[in-house]
């Protein structure tokens, strides 16, 4: 049995993926279903329930950090990207969906 400990993906070498492409979102899907096979494997093995909704939640997570990163500038301090719902408490169980909220500052000028 997997433990809560055991990476759901290369990171390393998916950064290195990312940075090789014009085209990531194949990849971001890639990564996604091989992750949640290997959840799913990790959930037939007996692995605490708990753990692995909140792996998943880690998962969304790190692919999110990494889609925002590429799309949104470093410096920017206007907007924000927010979880909320089952996902903001780390809790993402299979089939859920993922209520993001995105932040902008106001703007000043209107």
């Amino acid at each position: 049995m997997n433990d809560s400990s055991t990476p759901a993906c290369d990171w390393p070498q998916f950064d290195r993926q990312l940075a090789a492409t014009d085209t990531p979102l194949p990849l971001f899907r890639q990564q996604l279903t091989a992750a949640n096979d290997g959840l799913q494997r990790r959930f037939l093995a007996g692995e605490p329930v708990d753990r692995l909704v909140s792996a998943r939640a880690e998962l969304v997570d790190q692919l999110l950090v990494r889609a925002w990163r590429r799309l949104v500038s470093t410096d920017a301090d206007d907007i924000a990207l927010v979880a909320v719902g089952g996902y903001g408490r780390h809790e993402l169980h299979p089939g859920s969906d993922i209520d993001l909220l995105i932040l902008l500052a106001e703007d000043d000028t209107a």
